[in-house]
């Protein structure tokens, strides 16, 4: 088991070591927006993200959705089931990394730095 776990933190360790690289990259004077946009597209697309479905079923006669009703899309008359799914993932990576670049700590290892916040 701690080969699986020491193996899921390096190659976590190896995908912020290339998003950390994406990121100098989109810090280099004179870069156009649309490669920074790519830049971004290619951070969200590296960074894992976590995905949450929530499986219910409901009441038909009782209006048990009202508090969900903003996240619903549509709803089937025939079906008392719905499935929502809750993504949490960064919308603005390269501001994610930025943070870890202009620490004022810079001279702290990263783990340490983190550890310390």
């Amino acid at each position: 088991m701690a080969n699986y776990h020491l193996k899921i933190f390096l190659k976590l360790v190896t995908l912020f070591k290339e998003c950390c690289k994406i990121y100098l990259e989109s810090i280099q004077d004179g870069i156009a927006d649309d490669k920074n946009e790519e830049l971004e597209l290619l951070i969200q697309s590296t960074v894992p993200k976590v995905e949450l479905f929530m499986e219910f079923e409901y009441i038909k006669e009782i209006n048990h959705l009202i508090e969900l009703s903003e996240f619903i899309i549509g709803l089937e008359d025939s079906r008392n089931d719905a499935t929502v799914l809750i993504s949490f993932e960064s919308k603005n990576s390269l501001s994610l990394f930025s943070a870890f670049h202009n620490r004022q700590d810079i001279e702290i290892g990263l783990m340490n730095y983190l550890k310390k916040k």
